[in-house]
């Protein structure tokens, strides 16, 4: 096996890369537990943090904070977004209140935010043998 098909680009992992959702309706999503998403999610005080994590915190709670912290860091940015045919503009704040609001929406972009496989490094060796000979892999005109 071998190990390079775990390598993940941190630049994806941090700055998002962007998913279809279904028709025009796409989503900027962060990977789970990038930097900014632990630094975020580590301005709560450790008593709060470790109330969540042992499950003491109630729904309500536990649904703020989370919505909170994925709109901070994992949800960054969306296009054609509707809520009652209207078009949402991106924003932190509503990204906050539509993960409040929407719970199978905020459990699509937690679940799509843990898929390793859209963060992986791209083999930049096995893209390159693909080109044509003499090709740089630039696509630049003079």
């Amino acid at each position: 096996m071998d190990l390079n098909q775990f390598k993940t680009d941190k630049v994806k992992e941090l700055e998002g890369i962007w998913e279809t959702l279904d028709g025009d309706t796409r989503v900027k999503i962060a990977r789970y537990g990038n930097p900014k998403m632990v630094a975020v999610y580590n301005k709560y005080p450790r008593v709060i943090r470790s109330r969540i994590e042992s499950g003491l915190v109630d729904d309500e709670d536990t649904r703020a904070i989370t919505s909170h912290v994925m709109a901070q860091s994992i949800l960054l940015d969306w296009e054609k977004v509707l809520e009652n045919g209207e078009e949402v503009p991106y924003t932190q704040e509503n990204a906050k209140r539509i993960l409040m609001e929407y719970e199978e929406f905020r459990k699509l972009i937690w679940e799509i935010s843990q898929e390793a496989a859209l963060f992986h490094a791209e083999d930049v060796s096995k893209t390159s043998k693909n080109l044509p000979k003499g090709s740089s892999g630039s696509s630049s005109s003079t």
